[in-house]
C-alpha cells in the first residue's frame, strides 16, 4: 500500500467524509455532529487525502452501525490540532482523531481483531484491521487511549 501525499484542505476533507456516512446517519437514525476548533476548516496540509477519507469514513461508518437508534444520543467526530513549530516558516501538525457515542459501540472482539491478527477475522474486523494500517503508513497511531470507539 503506497500514500500520495499532496496538499490538501483538512475542513474540505471532514466535510467529505461527514457527506460520505451522512445516508448511512440517516438510515440509522444517529445523528453524527462534527464538533472541531474553527481553525481546522481552513488547515492546509500536506499528506495523503484520499487515505485518511477512506480511514476516517470506515471508522465512523462502524461506529455507525453498532450504534443502536434507540439510543437517541449522537456520534461526535472531533479533530483536534496540535501544531509544532519546525523552523521559521514550517510547522507539524499533530492531528487527534476522536469519534465519541454512549451507546456500547463496536464490540470488543472487532476491537480486538484491528489490533491483533487471527485466522478468524471478521469482515468487519479486517476493515478495521485494514485501516489500522494505512493509520500507521501515514505515521499515525492510536493514540494513549484504549483502542476503542467509546
Amino acid at each position: 500500500m503506497e500514500t500520495n501525499s499532496s496538499e490538501f484542505n483538512l475542513g474540505e476533507t471532514v466535510e467529505v467524509v461527514i457527506n460520505q456516512v451522512m445516508i448511512l446517519s440517516q438510515e440509522q437514525q444517529v445523528k453524527i455532529i462534527h464538533d472541531s476548533p474553527a481553525e481546522v476548516s481552513s488547515m492546509l496540509l500536506y499528506g495523503d487525502n484520499l487515505r485518511l477519507q477512506q480511514v476516517l469514513s470506515d471508522f465512523l461508518t462502524n461506529a455507525l452501525l453498532f450504534t443502536p437508534a434507540s439510543e437517541g444520543s449522537p456520534i461526535v467526530f472531533r479533530v483536534t490540532p496540535k501544531k509544532e513549530r519546525i523552523g521559521m516558516k514550517m510547522h507539524i501538525v499533530l492531528l487527534e482523531f476522536h469519534i465519541t457515542h454512549s451507546a456500547w459501540g463496536i464490540p470488543d472482539d472487532l476491537i480486538q481483531d484491528m489490533f491483533h491478527s487471527s485466522h478468524r477475522v471478521s469482515k468487519e474486523g479486517l476493515g478495521l484491521q485494514m485501516r489500522q494500517n494505512m493509520v500507521k503508513i501515514m505515521n499515525g497511531t492510536r493514540g494513549n487511549t484504549p483502542p476503542a470507539v467509546s
